[in-house]
């Protein structure tokens, strides 16, 4: 260093993670002799340090060079954007306690004393190690690199700018199943339904069969194994999306009120696939309640809610709200309802947590909002889980004011942030503010299909990628 004041406490013997490396360049003899004849890095990494997480999650492996006699120390892939390591403390492990240490940092030497910080944004960076009996040396050169993306980053392209040709007002609902994109539309008159086999950029017109003319396609779901859609005393389902069976549920006494989503169990405790569709129907008293539909396509009462009677909260959403199933971290069955219209036509600011439980085959509902009133109330959102996160696109507040920004949630919804969109591009440029948008993820990509503003009813097609999520460990 140039001058001793950079230098600050220096954790020698600290370890992060030990990671057994096998390093057989530079033989070594080990001696009868108290001191040892090692100089043999087993693991190097950085200190942690709170205000940059990347630095302590860097992992190097150790690789013998026999063409230059030197160990090379790689990156297993490079340092987040924008983590200044000009000065970082490195955490080494030794097989034995060397007697010197030092590092050469372009032009300078910087021998370790137990109390220094170093400037590694120089390169070529080189390590020489002395064993305790000073008679054996090793030589490392530590490669690595820094981001120079914003992993944060999204990148979006316009796939088509329409879908269906004229835009028209109308319900519109856009679907994912399996590698086809669904797209249907109804202005009030007839369903139409789009298909895509080539991720949304060109589409065919199918001819709906067995759906009524006046369905709301906003309340179709989707799962692995079927399509559903319900309606009071009517009840549809669908393997292809094109061909529906009417199930009239007059028999069960109950009336449909809202179908919510797909959870398609795959589990240890049960033979095969099945797909439990959640709903809310009014039983034949009137009371709400909620319900299930097995693979067998049965209804029965849900059962564990965690409710009174397994009945449905007055504040419940069962219109205009948002929904995503997915697997939490625990490996449960997870589900997010979000926003929309209760049954009294009160906007909501609803995210309810719905969780599986596979061993009682029963179902915990737990609201979020209770506790995080400040978040105010919205509709016609969309909900995707991308990359580790829960992303909510569109919408639109009380009086008609839209969701300009996209909203993102790290702990499965309890908490959200708004981001701008000078942040990290989390939505296209020229995409307006517009809600009853449709979100859904394919392989690495993020699409945002359609959409309704005061004047027009949109079915363009956005995809985006956020650059983390293609990162690759860096060769040679």
């Amino acid at each position: 260093m140039k001058n001793d004041t950079r230098k600050i406490l220096f954790a020698l013997s600290s370890i992060i993670g030990t990671i057994l490396l096998s390093i057989v360049a530079c033989e070594n003899k080990e001696s009868t002799g108290t001191q040892s004849t090692v100089a043999q890095i087993v693991s190097f990494a950085f200190a942690a340090n709170d205000s940059f997480p990347g630095l302590g999650e860097a992992i190097f492996v150790v690789e013998e060079r026999t063409d230059t006699g030197l160990i090379r120390m790689r990156k297993n892939d490079s340092i987040r954007y924008g983590t200044p390591i000009n000065s970082v403390v490195p955490s080494i492990t030794y097989y034995t306690t060397p007697s010197a240490v030092t590092f050469y940092l372009g032009d300078q030497a910087v021998q370790l004393t137990g109390y220094d910080t170093l400037d590694l944004s120089v390169k070529p960076i080189l390590i020489h190690v002395v064993a305790q009996n000073k008679d054996y040396d090793k030589w490392y050169k530590l490669d690595f690199n820094v981001h120079t993306m914003d992993g944060d980053l999204f990148h979006w392209d316009t796939v088509r700018a329409s879908i269906s040709g004229a835009n028209t007002h109308g319900f519109q609902k856009a679907l994912l199943r399996k590698n086809t994109f669904y797209y249907y539309q109804n202005d009030g008159y007839k369903v139409r339904l789009f298909t895509s086999e080539d991720q949304g950029v060109s589409w065919s017109e199918q001819t709906v069969r067995g759906l009524p003319d006046s369905c709301n396609v906003r309340q179709i779901v989707e799962g692995d194994q079927y399509f559903f859609y319900g309606k009071e005393k009517d009840f549809y389902y669908s393997s292809n999306g094109i061909d529906w069976t009417h199930l009239p549920i007059d028999p069960l006494k109950i009336d449909i009120m809202a179908l919510y989503m797909c959870m398609n169990v795959r589990n240890i405790y049960q033979l095969g696939d099945s797909v439990r569709l959640w709903l809310a129907a009014r039983d034949s008293l009137g009371t709400p309640r909620f319900y299930t539909v097995g693979a067998d396509i049965n209804l029965q009462v849900a059962k564990g809610v965690g409710l009174p009677g397994d009945s449905l909260p007055s504040n419940f959403p069962i219109e205009d709200f948002a929904t995503i199933p997915f697997q939490s971290s625990s490996l449960h069955q997870h589900g997010l309802i979000a926003g929309g219209y209760d049954r009294h036509h009160h906007m909501t600011n609803a995210r309810w947590n719905l969780e599986y439980n596979y061993i009682s085959n029963t179902y915990r509902l737990t609201d979020m909002a209770s506790s995080n009133r400040n978040f105010p109330a919205f509709t016609g959102s969309s909900i995707s889980y991308y990359n580790d996160y829960l992303y909510l696109l569109g919408g639109m507040y009380q009086d008609r004011v839209y969701l300009g920004n996209a909203f993102v949630s790290i702990d499965e919804g309890v908490h959200w942030t708004e981001v701008t969109d000078e942040q990290n591009s989390k939505r296209p440029k020229d995409m307006k503010g517009r809600y009853q948008t449709n979100t859904f993820v394919h392989g690495t990509n993020l699409y945002i299909i359609g959409g309704e503003d005061n004047s027009t009813t949109y079915s363009d097609v956005y995809r985006g990628r956020q650059n983390s999520i293609t990162w690759e460990p860096i060769g040679d």
